[in-house]
């Protein structure tokens, strides 16, 4: 598999995130203060031209973007998915 990378800034700190993990965050940016299930995440990120992975791929990619961005606003909401709180 080949991801391409991309660099984001947070704080002045410059962070490495793959295709997948923006898409991710620019949903969920995109719904801020909304809960969304790891189902739609997955509609909107995989598209229906690929293939969906199962849905608890969104928790390591979730786990991956928490760590790197260093910031606590991305709140998982218990037998729902994840909501970006905002700011």
């Amino acid at each position: 598999m080949n991801f391409k990378s991309y660099t984001a800034k947070i704080d002045g700190k410059t962070i490495d995130i793959n295709a997948k993990e923006l898409e991710i965050l620019k949903y969920l940016l995109d719904h801020a203060g909304i809960a969304l299930s790891r189902a739609q995440i997955l509609d909107h990120v995989w598209k229906e031209s690929e293939d969906i992975p199962y849905d608890r791929v969104i928790d390591v990619y979730i786990k991956e973007l928490r760590k790197k961005l260093g910031l606590d606003c991305i709140t998982t909401i218990r037998n729902v998915g994840y909501k970006l709180e905002k700011a």
